[in-house]
């Protein structure tokens, strides 16, 4: 005996399948898949223009609850899908049919940078994690390895993430972390090696010598004069791990200062600004402030006195100067008065005297 349903035949949502990585060889494989349709005998069809395409394979359709889901693939000329053609996927049961188009994508490249390791991660820790960054690239399909010295390293060596797309455009994002010993190291270079379809060429950053400041080297340090403040500039030191702190007359800590972050120089050394602000106290003649710097078991000071500073400092030289002056000024005219009056009491006197005679 065969049934024979009634039920009204349900018209499948076909959505298309890009493909996936950057495949070889003159054809692509294309596909789509159709979903929510009764019965399971809708049939799969694929055109290109008014064309019918051959090479086309259709799976059995899978039940899903009461309904089916149907896939669909078919061979294409590579040439024709990159010159993004429109290849249209068609399901059709009797005079229905539902279709989808199936397009090339333009793809983004994406951009590839490796976050150097920060001045605290060098200070305190003798494995790095070298992170690179891969984002703003379209499709999401990507490859990303690392090399030291131009040899790939195995992938136990990193860990990749997988691609996510950026919640405000249609690209992606995605970051691979590499990490590195430095007893292993050998002042290597490590390069992030990114493959993409949306280039034939592979995109890569590289980074150099990551420990270069590790290596122990003690500071410089000078003083800087300003109207209201002094700066310690310290330099040419590694690792960034440093201390600063001011005294005045070899005894008193001083407190109202500050320290700028340790800022590593191409060479791999670290340079750091300490400014303090100078107190009515510490502007006063003969008073001998002292920058005191101590990095790892060295121990540097770098010493000013005020009277030595009131001296190269052409602002404050230039005040003292006119400030003797116009004292010398006033000095001269106050004598000029007392000397016209004992002159003008000399006349008067000599006048009352004559007219008495």
């Amino acid at each position: 005996m065969v049934t024979v349903s009634s039920a009204t035949p349900q018209t499948p949502d076909v959505f298309p399948l890009i493909p996936c990585g950057s495949p070889s060889g003159d054809t692509v494989t294309l596909g789509c898949i159709a979903t929510g349709f009764t019965p399971s005998s809708w049939k799969f069809s694929w055109k290109l223009g008014t064309d019918s395409l051959e090479n086309v394979t259709q799976y059995p359709s899978i039940p899903d609850n009461d309904k089916y889901l149907g896939i669909s693939q078919v061979q294409v000329s590579r040439q024709d899908w990159d010159a993004k053609k429109t290849f249209q996927c068609v399901a059709s049961y009797g005079d229905l049919n539902s279709n989808t188009n199936v397009n090339k994508p333009d793809f983004n490249p994406p951009t590839v940078r490796i976050v150097e390791p920060t001045a605290a991660e060098l200070s305190v820790s003798d494995i790095l994690t070298l992170t690179c960054l891969v984002s703003g690239y379209f499709p999401s399909t990507i490859t990303v390895h690392w090399k030291e010295n131009g040899q790939k390293l195995s992938s136990s060596r990193y860990i990749n993430s997988p691609s996510l797309k950026d919640s405000d455009s249609s690209s992606y994002s995605m970051r691979s972390r590499l990490n590195v010993s430095q007893m292993n190291d050998k002042k290597s270079t490590y390069t992030c090696f990114v493959r993409h379809e949306s280039s034939k060429t592979p995109f890569e950053t590289s980074i150099k010598d990551v420990f270069a400041s590790v290596i122990h080297s003690e500071p410089s340090a000078v003083l800087l004069q300003g109207s209201n403040e002094l700066v310690c500039l310290v330099f040419g030191f590694s690792p960034a791990s440093i201390n600063i702190t001011w005294i005045r007359d070899g005894s008193t800590e001083l407190w109202n200062y500050n320290n700028s972050h340790p800022y590593r120089g191409p060479d791999g050394k670290f340079c750091i600004q300490s400014f303090l602000r100078l107190s009515p106290v510490d502007s006063l003649p003969g008073v001998n402030l002292t920058c005191r710097v101590t990095h790892g078991n060295t121990t540097l000071s770098v010493n000013v006195s005020r009277t030595d500073t009131l001296e190269q400092c052409h602002f404050f030289d230039d005040i003292l100067h006119v400030d003797m002056s116009q004292d010398t000024v006033m000095q001269a005219w106050g004598v000029a008065i007392f000397f016209l009056l004992l002159f003008f009491i000399s006349i008067i006197f000599s006048a009352v005297i004559t007219s008495l005679k």
